[in-house]
């Protein structure tokens, strides 16, 4: 992914995704239809890489845009047709929104994000000010157990050498007369 694509975010990729369902509609309307009488006959993958490499496409435009149907208020927000707020929608405001968040999104099943409002005890009057949330970033367990695995081997063998080297600088017994 290009410089270029990280700072897009998800209504530009949204975008793109229905350009490349566009023209492949349009490019079946003319097939179908006798006028395409180009001797190249484009494939789906041609129009995929009109925006984007094939692994993109499948692993994030279409795997996300697709639920978008179950989602009506956030794909009018993606076409920027509707009346709500970013905060209204996502629970935060960003400038600029990316796959995790729409994936964020699809996983609280389109609801915003909660915010924590902490409360001032001292005077009831003022307005109570809203705390971020952030998710913890979860570790790979997997790759943490290969690296603690190697560790473990290598004490393992360290020790073992140990007392190897001891056991060989012990005398080897006292003979009795």
């Amino acid at each position: 992914m290009t410089t270029q694509d990280q700072a897009a975010g998800v209504r530009v990729y949204y975008q793109r995704y229905e350009a490349v369902l566009a023209a492949q509609k349009k490019f079946e309307k003319l097939h179908k239809a006798g006028k395409w009488d180009a001797s190249f006959h484009p494939t789906q993958d041609n129009f995929i890489a009109l925006v984007t490499s094939r692994s993109m496409w499948y692993n994030f435009y279409k795997k996300n845009f697709d639920k978008l149907p179950r989602y009506e208020a956030m794909r009018e927000w993606l076409l920027e047709t509707s009346e709500a707020t970013d905060l209204e929608i996502w629970g935060f405001e960003r400038t600029l929104y990316q796959w995790g968040h729409l994936q964020d999104y699809f996983a609280r099943d389109g609801k915003p994000l909660e915010v924590e409002v902490k409360e001032d005890e001292s005077d009831d009057d003022k307005p109570q000010k809203k705390k971020r949330i952030h998710k913890k970033v979860k570790v790979d367990k997997k790759k943490d157990k290969g690296k603690a695995r190697a560790k473990e081997v290598a004490s393992e063998e360290e020790s073992s050498e140990s007392d190897h080297q001891s056991r060989s600088k012990k005398p080897s017994g006292s003979h009795k007369k």
